[in-house]
This record gives C-alpha cells, structure tokens and sequence, in this order.
C-alpha cells in the first residue's frame, strides 16, 4: 500500500518529534544520543518511502511540495 505525500511528510514529522522529545538542557551526552536518534528516524524514513515518492519532481514534472516539505525538514 503507497500513503499519500500528506501521510509521508506527518510520518517524518513525528519521527523527528518522538527524537526530539527526550531532550534535557544543558546535558552534552543526550544532546549526542538525540542527534544520533533523529539521523536515524531520518535514515529509517528515506529507506521505506516508496520508489515513486523518492523523487520531489512528479511524473508530470511538477514539483510535490509535500515532499519538498519533507526533505527542507531533514536537511534543517
């Protein structure tokens, strides 16, 4: 089954949350586990989108800017 471009990006959105959220101040070794935590939540969800949502460019040569959403988000 291929979820919409919507589904991709609040996936991607809630991974990062769930990484993010275990953060204390001022503590350097859980600042290195989170980083580490949202490289993988971000690896995890490149891995499993489908071959079709890959691209932000559609069949159509348009851009998905769900997507394009997505991928400003992991790259920030």
């Amino acid at each position: 089954m291929e979820f919409s471009s919507f589904a991709q990006l609040i996936g991607m959105t809630q991974g990062i949350n769930r990484a993010l959220a275990a953060r204390r101040m001022g503590d350097i070794e859980n600042a290195k586990a989170i980083a580490e935590n949202a490289d993988t939540v971000m690896t995890a969800w490149c891995s499993l989108l489908p071959a079709s949502k890959r691209r932000i460019l559609r069949d159509d040569g348009s851009v998905d800017e769900l997507l394009f959403k997505a991928n400003i988000l992991m790259h920030t």
